[in-house]
């Protein structure tokens, strides 16, 4: 069984007018996020006199040694004086690579940190580190730092001539003092980065794979709800752009159409992250002027919605959705006895049904109820044959046969079906044990039967 072919081809631009007055539109929200990728280098940002050589870079390009994971950077460099008594004081310099995002600087500092392996003698918080190739009695001839700062990494290094002897604590602080007027120059630099954009979703509820939830929500005439959100916020999205599909074939045009034919049967609710639309078909016109996805016949249907988000990220979500006559169990059935875990101890299981048709008439519709054990496969119908109910194994017996189940029909006795465990002759014995009741109906010449189950312990017999 398939899905419907035929639907009202509209003028596209009446359809747009639909979508505003109906759906809305606003504008994009506000972001902020991390720093974006520095490019705005200048000789001017270095002016202490300890720099007076600045080398900016500030096209994105590979890292010495390309390290992978990294991405490209731009750079800036301060060098010391050349001239003069090399102390650290007057011969470190400084360098800054910005990247394109925070996690791409993260992973350049961890490439550089396990490829030092010069003892350290200074860390904090897994973001800055200070190595030395000779710290000893108060003796520095050789030292670097590394730091990670909002999605940059700064470097600086230099040495000491071997007579200008520096006690450690002065050389760690000097370099964190170097270091803070780098982190000062970033700071100076950042500037929001848009983030990246997140996909909307759209959901249908209640959830057709659930039987028969959905059905019962279109014969009583209650709500189904479409559900769309975005987390960067209902601003975000391009209700415009919401289409439906029935078995592949676009159903946008006919959707809204029979939407906007019934605007009391509507109703929306926004939140700060999307939109929640409600509607309410008339059971009595499920398949005329409530038809809302053109069903032509009764059967199971792929039907999938679909929704982008002003950045052109675009989600799609989809169901299959049976329209016809349903058999299920309702809420109140339950499968036991007062006290017992188990069924069938009094050689009867009693249940509460419903019967519906959230699709086209029928002539009539077969009832079907049956067992399965899971741990072998074995199952059984209840049915009539020579007007004796017996459980038959391995044949499709029908309970009743309906004689008609128009569109929009439903029903609910009020008294249980009293079922017995006895079987057809030849026929194995339903013994104690883990079962699934099942419940299905069926339609003459149908090839497709919903079924629906839930879990039955009989007890041991």
């Amino acid at each position: 069984m398939t899905l419907p072919e035929t639907m009202r081809h509209l003028p596209w631009w009446p359809l747009q007018m639909l979508w505003i007055v109906w759906l809305g539109a606003a504008p994009l929200p506000a972001r902020s996020a991390e720093c974006a990728q520095v490019t705005t280098w200048q000789q001017a940002d270095f002016v202490a006199a300890q720099f007076p050589t600045v080398v900016a870079v500030n096209v994105p390009a590979a890292l010495p040694g390309n390290p992978s994971g990294v991405g490209l950077a731009t750079s800036i460099a301060a060098v010391p004086r050349p001239a003069g008594t090399k102390t650290l004081a007057n011969n470190s310099s400084i360098t800054i690579y910005s990247f394109a995002s925070a996690a791409h600087a993260a992973a350049y500092y961890a490439y550089r940190r396990a490829h030092i392996v010069l003892p350290s003698v200074y860390d904090r918080a897994g973001e800055v580190a200070v190595v030395s190739t000779s710290l000893s009695q108060g003796s520095v001839t050789d030292l670097s730092l590394d730091a990670l700062y909002r999605g940059t990494v700064i470097l600086v290094a230099g040495y000491a001539d071997t007579n200008q002897a520096m006690a450690s604590g002065s050389a760690v602080s000097l370099y964190l003092n170097l270091l803070g007027q780098a982190q000062a120059l970033v700071d100076s630099k950042c500037v929001p980065a848009p983030p990246a954009n997140r996909p909307p979703t759209i959901t249908l509820s209640p959830d057709p794979a659930a039987m028969p939830a959905f059905q019962e929500v279109m014969t009583r005439g209650h709500e189904f709800e479409i559900r769309i959100d975005d987390p960067d916020g209902i601003d975000d999205l391009d209700l415009g752009s919401v289409h439906v599909w029935v078995a592949g074939v676009d159903k946008t045009r006919h959707f809204l159409e029979t939407v906007a034919n019934h605007p009391s049967r509507l109703r929306r609710i926004d939140t700060a992250t999307g939109t929640s639309y409600y509607f309410r078909p008339d059971s009595s016109q499920l398949m005329t002027a409530f038809n809302y996805f053109n069903i032509p016949w009764n059967g199971r249907w792929p039907v999938s919605f679909g929704i982008c988000d002003r950045h052109g990220a675009c989600a799609r979500s989809d169901h299959t959705i049976y329209f016809g006559p349903y058999l299920a169990t309702t809420s109140a059935t339950w499968l036991g006895q007062a006290g017992v875990n188990c069924v069938g101890g009094n050689n009867e299981i009693h249940v509460w049904y419903v019967l519906g048709n959230n699709g086209h008439d029928t002539q009539s519709v077969d009832l079907l109820v049956g067992l399965q054990r899971p741990g072998d496969g074995a199952w059984w119908t209840f049915g009539s044959v020579d007007s004796t109910y017996l459980w038959h194994a391995l044949k499709l017996v029908p309970i009743w046969r309906w004689p008609n189940a128009p569109s929009g029909f439903r029903t609910s006795p009020t008294d249980p079906a009293r079922l017995t465990l006895d079987v057809a002759p030849s026929a194995p014995a339903i013994g104690g044990g883990s079962y699934q009741f099942l419940m299905a109906a069926l339609e003459p010449d149908a090839t497709d039967m919903p079924l629906v189950s839930r879990s039955a312990n009989i007890c041991p017999r």
